[in-house]
């Protein structure tokens, strides 16, 4: 992976480089250097996993989950509603978003006396995440982004991409919901493969396995496709 730029505004450039994802640059500038002191959103071994490109991406599709990990910080700066709507804007769904992270962080005070979520790394990984899920607006699947990422828990997001290819693939059945799959890797994957597994799903989804016209040809696990051969296995 390419050493990291030090200068805010190196940063926003390259980011818009390498993912071609449009950004506000007067937020992504005051964002992106506190997100990038935070290794599990953009770290080297993420970017040695998928490439950079890929790890961009993710970045811009989880900067939800990075608003909650920056929680307090952007608590301070954002202030009011109306401003956190417009520091999240750019990922997308701000106004629905912000009313649910101040929530949560109002929930998070309450219940710890601040903001601080590592208490979260002394519990099971299935109790740490129950504890995410009774917040309101946070499921399995940002629960569990939260806990692999910053924890190293040994848990499966399950984004569209993993879901369509492991239902393609056969790993998990036709009809099971994406919440019922989040529970079924667990028995499916050993714990020290879950992350990898996370990942390498997303890029095949990403990369090859797409929604609309997968690449058939060059699809490595093609043979166990269903819209291969309803007889795959």
């Amino acid at each position: 992976m390419e050493a990291i730029l030090e200068k805010p505004e190196e940063c926003v450039n390259k980011i818009f480089e390498v993912s071609g994802t449009k950004f506000d640059p007067d937020v992504a500038s005051n964002l992106w250097p506190k997100i990038l002191q935070h290794k599990w959103l953009l770290s080297e071994k993420l970017g040695r996993d998928v490439g950079l490109r890929v790890a961009c991406i993710d970045f811009f599709e989880n900067v939800e989950q990075a608003i909650l990990v920056l929680a307090e910080e952007l608590a301070e700066e954002a202030g009011t509603l109306a401003e956190l709507v417009d520091v999240i804007r750019p990922g997308g769904l701000g106004p629905q978003k912000a009313p649910r992270i101040q929530a949560t962080l109002a929930r998070i005070r309450e219940e710890r006396g601040g903001y601080d979520l590592e208490f979260l790394a002394e519990m099971p990984a299935l109790e740490a995440r129950d504890w995410l899920t009774s917040i309101d607006g946070i499921g399995k699947k940002t629960a569990s982004i939260v806990l692999a990422f910053c924890f190293g828990m040994p848990v499966m997001a399950v984004d569209r991409h993993v879901e369509r290819v492991s239902k393609r693939i056969g790993l998990i059945p036709e009809k099971a919901t994406a919440d019922q799959a989040h529970d079924m890797f667990l028995e499916l994957v050993e714990a020290e493969q879950m992350y990898a597994a996370h990942v390498l799903l997303i890029h095949h989804g990403r990369a090859i396995c797409h929604a609309q016209s997968p690449a058939h040809d060059i699809c490595p696990v093609a043979d166990r496709c269903r819209m291969v051969s309803k007889k795959a296995p």
